[in-house]
């Protein structure tokens, strides 16, 4: 689930970099995966909670680690059909992190 202004906030964000910063972004919002949490073996839980510290731990601090893309990744459509990219690839079955590496 997204937070209720998460798509406004994109946006908003979007529209006040420059042409060129815009053109070569992409936005991940962090991925919390806290739905069945408490239903699900204990293994899951903790691979849950590694998520979570990851991905707080690349929020952080974006210039030690750049996180990767993946599940809910947003991009302008002149980055994803830029020449050098040349959009997704269908034949990929992880389409999220083979965009984010091609970009």
């Amino acid at each position: 689930m997204f937070h209720p202004h998460y798509f406004s906030e994109l946006a908003y964000q979007g529209l006040t970099m420059s042409k060129e910063e815009r053109s070569w972004s992409i936005w991940q919002p962090p991925v919390l995966l806290f739905r069945n949490f408490f239903s699900v073996p204990s293994m899951t839980r903790v691979s849950s909670m590694a998520t979570l510290i990851f991905e707080l731990a690349s929020l952080s601090n974006q210039k030690l680690f750049t996180a990767f893309a993946y599940s809910s990744y947003s991009m302008t459509m002149a980055l994803a059909t830029h020449e050098a990219v040349e959009g997704w690839d269908s034949d990929v079955i992880a389409e999220d992190h083979h965009m984010f590496c091609k970009c």
